[in-house]
């Protein structure tokens, strides 16, 4: 029973006893002394000189084999250490084997008692060896520590940790090192350096439901999926008092990850983070079999207001993938490529301050818009976008087998706002009339647009023309035709009318001025 070393009483249980003394006057020597009992082994040497002195010297080392840590830690003299954090780590610890190769104590007696206190650190030391130990720290909230293996050893005051390896869950550690100053005074700080493999599934759930905080775990619940490995460096530094500073790297390789719809497979490069941020320099991906190469930093993740910075270039990609971020839809079976870089910045929890930005080239690609009877297709030409909205600049296409040329700008407003200019040697205008099928689009409802068309030879229902020219206006799903003017046969047609798209089918009203004209029929 000894309250100021071991944390509980010991009992060893029945064994026997073997030792050797030497007594002078002035010292006790023990050059051996050997206890093997059904818990615990161990071979101590020893000596008490000064005797009947004021203050004697003592001096007792002390080795064991490889014990059971369930029996072991027993005998770890808690009161000393004085290191509640390491008292329960090493307690929820529940399997494995533990081996003192050396331990010991030197001193007068009356210093020994107060080794607690700062400037008594060299007067004791210890060199622990553990094997194939196995627990949980943390509870159910952690993972299994499995075949954790390394040695502790106490030199100066100063506790270091060396060689460790093992397994956390299904993740490989392969060295951990470090060391914890003051522990014998009450007040220590700790620094760690880790290397391993970490499973990146497992590592999601760990840092979702894990000791992070809830800014922290929201960061990384947008990652919807993440697989694969990837090698990392940690560094950890912490007085256990304050949040602790950590940072580190994460060298993915042939990773996977899935935001909303968006899947990117091979997904390599190094990522470093930190309290303050998590970067990405340079990390390469897949996008539904096409190259992409990015750069993303995610800032003041553990505050209120975590900030988003991403940057994405590809050579090419496919279109179907590639329109999903902006018109959700499309499938990879769509034909077309996309290809140029994004810069896509803001407020990772508000929508509305967030800002879109880069330029686009887009080739031989179909757009399914909604509100017109036909995909638009072959649409080639570039799309600069600038955070307000997007400029279209000689983009080419083909709706129902006619080409155009189409030029304009395209507004994020309250309501969406589109100007443009629309060129065609030869149309069937029918198409690009609202095909009357989008009753609760709430957008189309608010989508607004201003421009000019000119078809040099065209066509509606029959009715055949040419050198038609007009402004067209769309507000609240009307369809506005002013300025109108064409060529057919021999005469002209001019003035204006507006489509209407209503909730029981398309209604048209014209205010025309004919001259010329044959009438047949």
């Amino acid at each position: 029973d000894a309250p100021d070393i071991f944390a509980s009483v010991v009992a060893p249980g029945d064994g026997r006893l073997e030792w050797e003394m030497e007594r002078t006057p002035q010292e006790i020597r023990f050059p051996r002394l050997d206890f093997r009992s059904t818990e615990i082994n161990m071979s101590m040497q020893g000596s008490m000189r000064s005797l009947g002195e004021e203050d004697s010297h003592l001096e007792i080392s002390l080795t064991t084999p490889f014990l059971p840590l369930l029996a072991a830690r027993k005998y770890i003299p808690w009161k000393l250490l004085n290191s509640p954090t390491w008292e329960d780590s090493v307690k929820a610890l529940s399997q494995g084997e533990m081996k003192l190769t050396k331990a010991g104590v030197s001193g007068p007696l009356s210093e020994i008692r107060r080794l607690s206190e700062p400037g008594f650190e060299d007067h004791l030391w210890l060199e622990t060896e553990f094997k194939d130990v196995g627990g949980r720290l943390g509870g159910d909230r952690t993972l299994p520590l499995r075949g954790i293996s390394g040695r502790v050893v106490l030199e100066k005051g100063v506790l270091y940790y060396k060689n460790f390896e093992g397994m956390y869950g299904l993740s490989r550690l392969v060295e951990i090192e470090g060391s914890q100053k003051g522990i014998l005074a009450g007040h220590s700080s700790l620094e760690l350096r880790a290397k391993g493999e970490a499973d990146l599934p497992q590592l999601r759930e760990q840092l979702k439901l894990g000791p992070v905080s809830p800014q922290a775990a929201k960061a990384v619940s947008v990652l919807q999926e993440l697989g694969g490995k990837s090698k990392f460096r940690l560094l950890l530094r912490t007085d256990f008092a304050a949040s602790p500073h950590y940072e580190g790297q994460l060298a993915l390789d042939n990773a996977r990850l899935r935001i909303g719809d968006v899947t990117l497979t091979q997904v390599k490069g190094e990522v470093s983070f930190s309290p303050q941020e998590i970067r990405a320099e340079r990390v390469t991906a897949l996008l539904g079999g096409s190259p992409l190469l990015m750069r993303v930093t995610l800032s003041n993740y553990l505050s209120e207001r975590p900030a988003f910075d991403l940057t994405v270039a590809s050579s090419g990609v496919k279109a179907g993938d590639a329109l999903r971020f902006f018109l959700s839809q499309g499938s990879p079976q769509d034909p077309g490529t996309v290809r140029g870089s994004l810069h896509y910045q803001g407020s990772l929890s508000s929508a509305g301050e967030r800002s879109l930005s880069g330029a686009l080239e887009l080739i031989g690609v179909q757009l399914p818009l909604k509100f017109f009877r036909q995909p638009l297709r072959e649409v080639r030409g570039k799309v600069t976008l600038d955070g307000k909205g997007f400029d279209l600049q000689g983009v080419k296409a083909q709706v129902a087998g006619y080409g155009f040329d189409f030029s304009g700008r395209w507004s994020y407003l309250e309501k969406p706002q589109l100007l443009f200019t629309l060129n065609s040697p030869e149309m069937d205008i029918g198409p690009l009339l609202p095909q009357g099928e989008t009753r609760d689009n709430d957008w189309y409802d608010r989508f607004q647009a201003r421009g000019s068309i000119s078809i040099a030879k065209g066509r509606y229902e029959g009715f055949e023309f040419s050198d038609l020219k007009t402004d067209l206006t769309l507000d609240k799903r009307a369809w506005r035709v002013e300025n109108f003017s064409a060529r057919s046969s021999t005469g002209t047609v001019q003035g204006a009318g507006v489509f209407t798209d209503t909730a029981d089918g398309l209604h048209f009203s014209i205010e025309p001025k004919v001259q010329g004209v044959p009438v047949e029929g």
